[in-house]
């Protein structure tokens, strides 16, 4: 037997070094009469799939002979051509090189995944990053905005309810132009307090700076809910950071769903449940109203958007909305938005939720 060239003695213990050029294995047989009569065939176990034909020749040769156990196995046929009943073995072994062992494989795909487990983080901190870099342009513009609001809308209405205030003072009780100036002096007062609330929900970073929760609780006292109402928030679920712009989209649906249920519901009581799941983070807004008008829930109240709104939002971030609704049975405006959307990463798996798993596999269907 050779071994690129170099001859290596048979033994019980033959070991072949990593990565062998030429191997070569050569046999004859007890037939020396006869010997130009005598045929061989031949297979390596792993190799050859069928034995190879070797005729008179005495030499196999095989390269590059990957590492592990190996068996070399020939058989001889006399000058009938009746073949030997069992073969002639030849077990050997070929030494793995460094970069060929099972450690080197798993150092391999640990560093593999190490090297993807960093980019994925990369493409998050990218990703985060330009979410609040966008999350910055819309507070800041919000902020114009409501600068721009209190320095000339504002401003213009509450000089203008001065000024009427000063001119029903000075028309006589007895003037038919009286009752109307107090009535449209009554109606910019309570445009200037929209207006204000508007404003403080426009510069308001409480869905941002805040969590949602507390941000949540806080809409009854920015929307001036009435004292009669009775306002509560209900969370269920582990609390989970959500991507700053759908934490955005869900703060301003649930204003949205919140100021129809204080102003135009006549509820008594309104509730907000806040849930983080699995698969999804929801927000339900319920109250014992007296429900919305069915012309209103599919049109919308002519030269109001909040429902339209609501669902343009909604859609915004690939959330569902659904509104349940009845005449003296209130309404529930429910927002579903996936996880995929909501969350930065999954949530995770613990110990009982693989218990569960298992038990439900052992228990069959």
């Amino acid at each position: 037997m050779k071994s690129d060239g170099t001859s290596i003695p048979v033994s019980s213990a033959l070991v072949l070094p990593p990565n062998p050029g030429t191997t070569e294995f050569s046999y004859v047989a007890a037939a020396l009469g006869v010997a130009d009569r005598v045929h061989f065939r031949y297979r390596l176990d792993g190799i050859d799939e069928q034995w190879q034909e070797a005729g008179t020749r005495r030499t196999a040769y095989y390269t590059q002979l990957p590492p592990g156990r190996h068996q070399f196995e020939v058989v001889a046929s006399n000058e009938q051509g009746r073949w030997a009943e069992s073969p002639t073995r030849l077990d050997f072994e070929v030494r793995a090189a460094w970069y060929q062992t099972v450690w080197f494989s798993i150092a391999v795909v640990l560093l593999s995944a190490g090297i993807l487990w960093w980019a994925y983080l990369l493409r998050v901190g990218v990703v985060a990053s330009r979410e609040r870099s966008r999350m910055h342009a819309i507070t800041s513009e919000r902020e114009r905005i409501a600068r721009d609001l209190h320095d000339t809308l504002l401003q213009g209405l509450a000089s203008a309810s001065l000024q009427l205030e000063v001119a029903d003072r000075q028309i006589a009780a007895d003037q038919s132009a009286k009752p109307l100036v107090q009535r449209v002096t009554q109606l910019l007062r309570q445009l200037v307090d929209e207006s204000r609330q508007a404003v403080r929900q426009v510069r308001s970073q409480s869905s941002e700076e805040e969590d949602l929760e507390r941000a949540l609780t806080q809409i009854s006292n920015d929307l001036a809910a009435p004292r009669r109402v009775k306002y509560r928030v209900v969370v269920e679920g582990t609390q989970r950071r959500l991507r700053p712009l759908v934490r955005e989209e869900i703060y301003r649906i649930a204003v949205e769903a919140l100021a129809n249920a204080f102003r135009h519901a006549d509820a008594s009581t309104v509730e907000t449940v806040l849930e983080y799941g699995r698969d999804c983070v929801r927000v339900l807004v319920r109250d014992d109203g007296q429900g919305i008008d069915p012309h209103i829930l599919n049109a919308g109240r002519e030269g109001h958007f909040g429902l339209s709104g609501l669902r343009e939002r909604a859609s915004r971030i690939g959330a569902q909305l659904t509104i349940r609704t009845g005449a003296g049975v209130g309404t529930e405006i429910d927002l579903l938005v996936p996880a995929s959307a909501a969350f930065d990463r999954p949530a995770p798996r613990g110990l009982s939720h693989w218990v569960t798993k298992l038990y439900r596999r052992g228990a069959g269907p």
